[in-house]
């Protein structure tokens, strides 16, 4: 069954976006009447029959609902997006079909990119949900600048993970089931100590991820992978 993501829906219909609706017609060659799954990205997948369609336009009739026992994932990511944007979107990729519920890129006194293109990074999400049939799509927030958004999530488990040496718990024993959590994690020239210090002045706290010194993405994919498996049975 081929997969689509929408949120509009009705009671009985979907429709898809446009260029949706142009892979179904186009790529697809998908027919009136065939069966289609949709994902509205809150942990619901439709299962549907064709209705209609053409290259710009795509309507279904919702024939059964499959709701994800499993609530969105209470991880925040704070991350500095990697020079090479294709490493970065790894990351995205990875860290959606793992789950996470929020991803915010992060601009730092060493960050390698300031610019971000959200639309592409967006796509990359929602071809990482529909492919790992994970339903929940993360909310990806607007790159952000660390001084700005260092005094915000005070509700939170804060954790900062650096390279620093010093005396850091393991990220797995702080984690708590039930709590939102949001990790800090820096660009490939680590945090300044300056931000390291900043953050601790506010009560994050810092953590380790393992023993090795990790590229920025693959620290950010530890830490999603940390979480997951303290918090799922």
């Amino acid at each position: 069954m081929h997969y689509f993501y929408s949120k509009l829906i009705s009671e009985s219909n979907i429709a898809l976006s446009k260029e949706e609706a142009h892979h179904a017609f186009r790529v697809l060659r998908l027919q009136v009447g065939d069966k289609v799954g949709v994902f509205n990205g809150e942990g619901k997948i439709y299962h549907c029959s064709i209705n209609e369609i053409s290259k710009s336009n795509c309507t279904l009739l919702i024939e059964d609902v499959i709701v994800n026992d499993r609530e969105r994932s209470k991880l925040t990511i704070l991350i500095a997006p990697t020079k090479s944007n294709d490493r970065f979107e790894w990351f995205l990729e990875k860290a959606t079909e793992i789950g996470v519920g929020v991803i915010i890129p992060l601009i730092t006194e060493h960050s390698e990119r300031k610019k971000i293109r959200s639309d592409r990074f967006e796509k990359i999400l929602v071809s990482a949900m529909k492919q790992s049939m994970n339903s929940y799509l993360p909310v990806l927030k607007p790159l952000t600048n660390f001084i700005n958004i260092i005094d915000q999530f005070d509700s939170y488990d804060r954790f900062i993970s650096h390279c620093v040496d010093s005396e850091k718990k393991d990220l797995f024993d702080e984690i708590k089931i039930d709590n939102e959590t949001v990790i800090l994690i820096g660009p490939e020239g680590d945090f300044s100590g300056k931000e390291i210090q900043m953050a601790n002045d506010r009560g994050w706290q810092g953590v380790s991820l393992g023993k090795q010194r990790f590229r920025t993405e693959t620290a950010g994919i530890i830490a999603v992978h940390i979480h997951s498996l303290k918090v799922k049975p």
